[in-house]
């Protein structure tokens, strides 16, 4: 048995594309082979453990997976280090970012519980996750900058001045968000949703004003910040700073900032990181060598 994987990222068809090479495990069915569907808002990926790595991936082609040139597909042992280093948040817009440790696992155990690891991708996938929390205590690799949302804490803390800030979004990023901005920063602001029994509920952990976002509009707020789950287009009107880590981004309008922005930025400021990076890449292949000589061995 062999490993192979295949990715869509923000590295390969970019952010704003990514929605279009969705895999289901439909489109599945069939398969000889054990397998792993990673979704997240940077990468979707087809984690495979199969006799030959070659006609198995041959095979997704036939069955309309990966038939398109713009994704990267990994054999053998750089598909088992690829794994150990999404999983230690390496290949992450955000290097180093915690929840993909978090969405790695729970896919992982998601999918084996659903019968899809019978061949020993299992084996695999533990490791990685090991690996992603070792590199975490071992490295200062998610020291600082943790996520998508962090980017946007930081560059919006630099300019707030108290001025009404818009939050589109009521989901787990905007919470994040107010989380984190909460600490240094007084927010006076509104939280927009579509669903306003949500909007409801997020403002009012932090005192703030709630409301429905009943059109693609939204006017009169000097900060916003947008993290939404749609397709449609929300134009803003006179912001002097919005902020959108929406996948695909959403906001349209003057001064508008996105997550590949945000991480050119935050890599200016970061200059210490690959420092960090180095010695988690060190990690990872020691528990590749490690791994890949147990399994040879057994």
């Amino acid at each position: 048995m062999d490993y192979a994987v295949i990715s869509y990222s923000h590295k390969n068809v970019g952010l704003e594309n990514l929605y279009r090479y969705d895999i289901e495990p439909s489109a599945l069915k069939g398969l000889d082979a054990d397998y792993m569907i990673l979704k997240t808002c940077n990468r979707i990926e087809l984690y495979l453990c199969c006799g030959d790595p070659h006609d198995t991936v041959a095979s997704l082609k036939r069955m309309g997976v990966g038939v398109d040139d713009e994704h990267d597909t990994f054999i053998g042992k750089d598909a088992a280090r690829h794994a150990l280093k999404v999983a230690s948040g390496l290949e992450s817009i955000v290097v180093g970012e915690n929840e993909i440790l978090g969405q790695f696992n729970k896919s992982f155990l998601e999918q084996m519980r659903e019968g899809h690891m019978k061949r020993g991708l299992d084996k695999l996938l533990k490791k990685a996750v090991y690996t992603g929390r070792k590199a975490r205590t071992e490295t200062g690799i998610s020291r600082g900058k943790r996520g998508t949302y962090s980017l946007a804490i930081d560059y919006l803390g630099r300019v707030y001045d108290g001025g009404e800030m818009a939050i589109i979004g009521s989901g787990d990023e905007a919470r994040r968000f107010l989380n984190g901005f909460s600490v240094n920063h007084r927010i006076n602001g509104i939280v927009m949703s579509r669903n306003p029994l949500n909007a409801k509920s997020l403002a009012e952990n932090f005192g703030l004003k709630y409301g429905t976002l009943d059109d693609n509009k939204v006017e009169g707020y000097k900060f916003v910040f947008c993290a939404y789950k749609g397709n449609e287009t929300i134009t803003v009107n006179g912001a002097e700073y919005a902020v959108d880590i929406s996948v695909p981004v959403v906001l349209s309008g003057k001064n508008v900032t996105g997550i590949e922005e945000l991480r050119k930025l935050s890599a200016v400021s970061e200059p210490d990181k690959e420092a960090e990076v180095r010695k988690c890449e060190s990690v990872v292949e020691k528990e590749l060598n490690e791994f890949l000589n147990r399994t040879r061995s057994s």
